[in-house]
């Protein structure tokens, strides 16, 4: 399975897990992936279960989720 951007129908194929335990981690996560790997939507994404943290986070290219892996996991 893979996240697809309904815009633009790109798929992002290369998941990570990463457990979210709170609303500053999420952010700093957020952040820290803009810096880091790209534009939101387009290079990564992350999902989740509604009103729930994202346990997925999703990457176009398999060198941005082992990036997000040694950054966060």
């Amino acid at each position: 399975m893979a996240w697809v951007n309904p815009e633009t129908f790109e798929v992002l194929g290369f998941l990570a897990r990463v457990r979210v335990t709170s609303r500053g981690d999420w952010d700093a996560m957020i952040a820290w992936c803009n810096a880091n790997i790209g534009a939101q939507g387009v290079d990564w994404q992350y999902s989740n279960e509604p009103m729930q943290y994202p346990q997925g986070w999703w990457f176009r290219v398999q060198a941005g989720s082992v990036h997000f892996q040694m950054g966060w996991g």
